[in-house]
């Protein structure tokens, strides 16, 4: 009884102490300094301070340093038709998605992607993609969304060239999706790189080495089915020692490798909108998730390489009983 006393007590406290504090100084000296989940978190301490925090320009401010493409006019208008603005965006898109919610989902009709590439913390490359996804070709043809179009110049950016020798962590990149119509986002893929691949290119006037990053997410396909929803993003560093990037791609494959075509990628994303989402921005269980895909794949394909040999000896044994069928035939009618 007296631990429910002092509780009750402690709340009057807090409120009399924010309640003696001018609104004006609460938002701009304080509320303006805190992150998205420190917010968050400070919504709770009070109905006073819950309302001062819910403010849409509030949250708008956390969303654009937070992910720089979320200032564009046209990410801009999507998420204010949001049910909270920016605070229901940053709620859908800032924490790691848990599960999906597997059965009857409205089709996805259009997609917006949010892209933000980080060095060192700092926005270094954003970029607002629109897609549509009704299309029988869209449907139909392996879902792979391309940042750039093929007909622009590769983005140049002026980056330290030993990025690429071992310090691939430096860079970091956020992909959002946003549904427009289900006023939905969620961020698809881990921050920083889950495989890196380096190759030198050379000609004759110079050498070019192409380094390949991806950005993965292993998402529950059902049973025993995984999928990985991957960003490729593969970036040349020249003799002067910029970097361009070349390529930065958006695709699902299953464990076969096989890239997924639309129809199946649009319906595993509205699932995943609908879905649960994870405490946390970088969850440690996306990465045991993630490990446990490729683990999986390994095997998958291990098998798959039994099954081949298992069947190519058939073949043998096939061909040589054959062979020895032939010849006995020979000698038996000769």
């Amino acid at each position: 009884m007296s631990s429910s006393k002092n509780t009750t007590a402690d709340h009057h406290r807090r409120g009399a102490i924010f309640a003696a504090v001018p609104q004006d100084i609460i938002q701009t000296q304080i509320l303006n300094k805190l992150d998205g989940a420190t917010l968050a978190t400070a919504s709770c301490v009070s109905t006073e301070l819950r309302s001062l925090c819910t403010d849409d320009e509030l949250w708008r401010r956390i969303c654009n340093s937070t992910w720089r493409s979320t200032a564009d006019d046209r990410l801009s208008a999507a998420i204010a038709e949001f049910p909270d603005g920016y605070r229901s965006f940053y709620s859908d898109a800032y924490p790691a998605f848990g599960c999906r919610k597997i059965g009857a989902v409205t089709a996805v009709r259009e997609l917006i992607s949010a892209v933000d590439i980080y060095f060192d913390g700092r926005v270094i490359y954003s970029k607002v993609l629109e897609t549509e996804t009704v299309s029988s070709w869209f449907q139909n043809s392996p879902f792979i969304i391309d940042l750039f179009d093929p007909k622009e110049p590769p983005a140049t950016l002026t980056l330290p060239s030993e990025l690429f020798s071992g310090e691939e962590d430096r860079l970091s990149l956020f992909w959002i999706l946003i549904d427009v119509s289900k006023k939905r986002a969620i961020k698809m893929v881990s921050h920083k790189a889950v495989e890196v691949c380096r190759r030198l290119q050379i000609s004759d006037v110079e050498s070019d080495t192409d380094t390949q990053l991806r950005y993965a997410t292993a998402v529950d396909n059902g049973g025993d089915e995984m999928v990985e929803c991957a960003v490729i993003v593969t970036c040349r560093t020249d003799g002067d020692r910029k970097v361009r990037l070349r390529q930065v791609s958006l695709q699902f494959q299953d464990m076969d490798g096989k890239i997924l075509a639309g129809k199946e990628c649009t319906r595993i994303v509205a699932e995943a909108m609908e879905g649960e989402r994870r405490k946390g921005r970088y969850d440690g269980e996306s990465e045991a998730e993630y490990e446990m895909f490729m683990s999986m794949k390994e095997r998958r394909q291990e098998e798959k390489i039994k099954v081949e040999k298992r069947l190519e000896m058939v073949i043998i044994v096939a061909v040589e009983i054959g062979v020895l069928l032939a010849i006995w035939k020979h000698f038996v009618w000769w």
